[in-house]
């Protein structure tokens, strides 16, 4: 076909739906011609895409052809839902598919091609468009389950449905690669294409590639960032989405491609700027004003830039009053090109109020009521009429005010409450009020106490001090060099105490730079109700906290710390976990990453106890879990750590004194020994030991632990056993050895007295069955082996069941130094405390 015949059949179909029209206008029904009406449409379509290559020859015909095809489905409106009926339109099925990669938060999907006919396209298309929708698999969230959307002219160089592969990640490591620094809020999934052949994708025509992201306010603007083949992020042409996704109820932003081999996109919101071209200035300067501030003028001298220079300015009114707001930030104030620190208190009132003056001010009425009091004369009226904005007139009005004095300040009270703007009254009145009470020992009590101060940083990294360099025509200017080969740079003017040390001023800067853009959130830490080992950890808006509590809850997890910590995190910012004290991790990762507008700041882990052994008397475990946000020490609130309780099993619990028998001996025979005099503790030392150094050693530890010579005794037969090997039966070497050194008679004495500990009434399985039977009566047993009140509260506080208690007052009674001087009675006195009472 050539394109002489393909204006040919274009004429044709235009006929054809000229007597259709004609047909329709005069009263004909057209469901008599349906089939006629389909075949010719479908015709039609075939015929625009097969003469593709040939469409600029024919622009014009097919752009006529269009605009008939429009009219007459004006004129088809009233018969639209009998055609529907009649099966004119086929119905447009989509199948999506989700798969689960790896990671929970990337979703891949297949598409499914829907045809649009020419007899619906929107007005002014001159190509037939087919889009692939691919589809997250959930409704949730701000995409609705939409992943993205590819606009493609159909049949453009054979392509198909199976094409091309899209997969959606809310992944931390993908969505960190997004955001260059503070100012940049993740707004949406990253999304990566890719041709599933393998192959690099080309096509004739380009494609649109649409993805869905979150609205935000309107002093922000959306940046869409694509990586072709693996490279740096650039900033394409953003593109509208086509008339035929106006129904998608998401926000879409889009670019088009021609060639890829795989392409990602990212979307990212920051604050608004205002561009400006710097043209060739070789010879004359250049000066740029930032319409929110008509204070600040940049000059470019000339011979700067030999060619064309792009620049973004952003200039942000906002930071004085931030600033001011942060109580650990009161020895600091933001420096402006109209306001000076003087040695009126009243001056310095109104300019610590100056942000909210200029933002709420009537300014025309205010100025009636001081002219009225002979306050302001007509020049200095008119020149504040000068300025454009009613912003420019407030701060030109306040500069009249910077060394206010009592009467002046007291005209600009009564002006506002007169024009009925009282709440500026009282905040002028109450700044002043607290100024003269915190007179002495403010830091601005006087200019001269006081410095202005520039820094920078470059690529939002390191803050550095600039030299001032004023120029005489411009007293209250300063020239600024600003370094090449970087892509961002942020200036800051700060008043500060003499006293301050350059890197105190850099430290500052870089914490009000991190606070600009924090987002308050709140940190909530909780374990689940049957297992408290597992820690379910979330980080929200302070607006959600109690939503998320509320979900949390639903999930089992309502145990664990009731505080919850307030804090400031920038979005991408990493909040590491610690485990300390009696608690170790488990499993489970221990750091996550927090994101305005994307729900993964979650974490769940299983902790243990590090010590079972530990804290026995307490009625549970406990230990720390540490936070800290990125890698490096930061100050509360921004580090802490939340009390993590464990509840005890029940053989934890009732764990019993390890090695009794052993404690039992050597109290006993420490005892012994230093009540007869004889033998000599050394020779049973030195026997037991079988070496002086060995034996120096213990003594000396053993000295250290006891402060009687009974104690001591003890504590280096305790030292001696821990030092052998666990499976030795060391009570048989002690009795060996007082038999070697001649003492068979305190060696048979110590066995008799040591067998109630070994398998009778004091052995742990008899105290686990007298606890059965005690029960509830074992504070009448307390009192009886000699225990006060005092003793009782601190079992009744560290164990929650009676059986637990009695088991532990046993287990206590029996290694009492009372007890033991009971020797061979032990057993006859307990028997009788307990008569009668089991």
């Amino acid at each position: 076909m050539d394109d002489i015949n393909a204006l040919s059949l274009i004429r044709s179909e235009k006929e054809k739906y000229a007597s259709f029209t004609e047909k329709l206008k005069s009263g004909e029904d057209l469901l008599l011609y349906n089939k006629d009406v389909q075949s010719t449409t479908e015709r039609s379509v075939r015929l625009c895409t097969n003469i593709q290559k040939y469409i600029n020859a024919i622009q014009d015909e097919i752009q006529s052809l269009n605009e008939m095809i429009g009219s007459f489905n004006i004129d088809l409106g009233e018969k639209m839902k009998q055609f529907v009926e009649s099966g004119y339109f086929e119905d447009i099925i989509t199948k999506m598919f989700e798969s689960k990669d790896n990671d929970d938060s990337v979703v891949t999907s297949d598409m499914q091609f829907a045809g649009i006919k020419p007899s619906i396209m929107s007005s002014g298309d001159t190509k037939a468009k087919q889009d692939a929708r691919y589809s997250r698999g959930s409704d949730q969230g701000y995409h609705n389950g939409l992943c993205c959307v590819v606009t493609v002219v159909e049949g453009n160089h054979g392509f198909t449905k199976g094409d091309l592969s899209c997969v959606s990640s809310d992944s931390p490591d993908d969505l960190k690669r997004c955001s260059e620094n503070r100012e940049e809020i993740v707004v949406a999934s990253v999304v990566k294409i890719r041709p599933r052949d393998g192959f690099p994708f080309a096509m004739d025509v380009p494609m649109r590639i649409f993805v869905p992201y979150i609205s935000t306010d309107n002093y922000r603007e959306i940046k869409l960032k694509i990586s072709i083949d693996g490279s740096k992020w650039i900033y394409p042409e953003k593109i509208p989405p086509t008339s035929n996704l106006n129904e998608i109820k998401v926000p879409l932003v889009g670019a088009s491609l021609v060639k890829f081999s795989v392409v990602e996109f990212a979307v990212v919101s920051r604050p608004k700027r205002e561009s400006f071209t710097i043209k060739d200035n070789i010879g004359n300067a250049v000066e740029i004003r930032p319409s929110n501030n008509e204070n600040l003028i940049m000059r470019i001298p000339e011979g700067t830039f030999e060619r064309n220079i792009y620049t973004h300015l952003k200039v942000d009114t906002t930071l004085a009053s931030r600033v001011s707001s942060e109580p650990d930030l009161n020895h600091i104030q933001i420096a402006t090109p109209l306001f000076e620190y003087t040695d009126s208190i009243h001056g310095r009132a109104i300019h610590q109020c100056a942000n909210k003056l200029v933002t709420d001010m009537a300014v025309d009425d205010v100025i009636d009521k001081l002219q009225s009091k002979s306050i302001v004369t007509q020049q200095m009226i008119n020149k504040i009429e000068s300025r454009t904005t009613n912003e420019a007139k407030a701060r030109e009005l306040l500069e009249l005010f910077k060394t206010a004095s009592e009467s002046g300040f007291k005209a600009l009270v009564e002006s506002l409450s007169e024009v009925k703007q009282g709440h500026l009254a009282q905040i002028l009145q109450k700044t002043l009020t607290d100024l003269e009470e915190s007179e002495l020992g403010s830091d601005f009590e006087d200019i001269k106490s006081s410095k202005l101060q520039l820094v920078s940083s470059n690529d939002s990294k390191e803050w550095k001090l600039i030299k001032i360099r004023s120029n005489s025509n411009l007293p209250i200017n300063t020239t600024i060099c600003i370094p090449s080969k970087h892509r961002n740079f942020d200036l800051i003017g700060l008043v500060v105490p003499k006293s301050i040390s350059d890197e105190e001023i850099c430290q500052v800067a870089n914490e009000i730079y991190q606070r600009l853009y924090q987002v308050p959130v709140r940190l909530i830490v909780k374990q689940h109700t049957e297992r408290p080992s597992d820690l379910y950890i979330r980080c929200v808006e302070k607006s959600k906290s109690q939503d998320t509590q509320k979900e949390m809850e639903n999930q089992g997890y309502k145990d664990g710390p009731e505080e919850m910590v307030e804090l400031g995190l920038c979005d991408t910012e990493e909040v590491i976990f610690n485990a300390s004290g009696n608690i170790k991790y488990l499993s489970g990762a221990t750091q996550m990453s927090f994101f305005l507008n994307i729900d993964s700041a979650h974490l769940s882990f299983q902790i243990d106890v590090l010590n079972t052994e530990a804290q026995s008397l307490s009625r549970t475990y406990q230990g720390n879990l540490a936070y800290n946000v990125g890698d490096t020490p930061q100050s509360p609130p921004r580090s802490g750590s939340f009390l993590i309780h464990l509840r005890k099993e029940a053989q934890r619990y009732a764990q019993l004194t390890l090695d009794v028998q052993v404690k039992a001996a050597a109290k006993y025979l420490a005892w012994q020994l230093t009540k007869r005099g004889s033998p000599d503790p050394h020779d049973l030392y030195m026997k037991l030991c079988g070496d002086s150094k060995k034996v120096k050693v213990l003594k000396n530890r053993a000295n250290r632990e006891g402060n009687t010579e009974r104690k001591c005794c003890e504590a280096f037969i305790m030292s001696w056993a821990s030092q052998r090997p666990k499976q030795e039966n060391k009570v048989k070497t002690l009795l060996e050895s007082l038999k070697k050194i001649n003492r068979d008679s305190l060696a048979k004495e110590t066995d008799s007295f040591l067998k109630p500990f070994i398998n009778g009434t004091l052995s742990d399985k008899s105290i686990k069955d007298f606890s059965v039977k005690l029960e509830l009566k074992w504070e009448i047993l307390a009192k009886k082996l000699g225990y006060d009140d005092e003793d009782i509260k601190a079992l009744n506080l560290d164990f929650d069941n009676d059986r637990m208690k009695a088991v532990h007052l046993l287990d206590k009674w029996r290694l009492e130094d009372s007890t033991i001087e009971l020797g061979t009675d032990i057993t006859s006195f307990i028997v009788e405390a307990m008569d009668g009472i089991i």
